[in-house]
């Protein structure tokens, strides 16, 4: 979240490909689903960040490491009934100044 809808007026490509930008971050809009798999029929790939041709190094990096975070499924997944809900609002309240959103589930 940090690196996408947390950076109120960046850009982004949207679905469509056309330039976006991202609007105002309104915690009490989101939620977290913390879910328990029941069962699979696929695999797990990681979803790599396409970058323009001549981008800079560092802006290869940073792709790098945001693609490094995004993992999808394809395939069947399915999850038991009655995920927790997380409000994501009461967890920012609670993190501290320099810590890190990354959260273990």
């Amino acid at each position: 979240m940090e690196m996408t809808v947390m950076k109120e007026g960046h850009p982004y490509v949207d679905t469509r490909g056309f330039l976006q930008r991202y609007s105002a971050f309104v915690p009490d809009d989101y939620i977290i689903l913390k879910l328990e798999q029941r069962h699979q029929n696929g695999e797990w790939v990681r979803w790599n960040q396409e970058m323009p041709r001549g981008c800079s190094a560092e802006l290869l990096a940073q792709a790098e490491e945001f693609s490094a975070l995004k993992k999808g499924f394809r395939g069947d997944l399915k999850f038991y009934q009655n995920p927790q809900v997380l409000a994501v609002a009461p967890l920012l309240e609670e993190q501290t100044p320099g810590m890190d959103m990354t959260m273990q589930l």
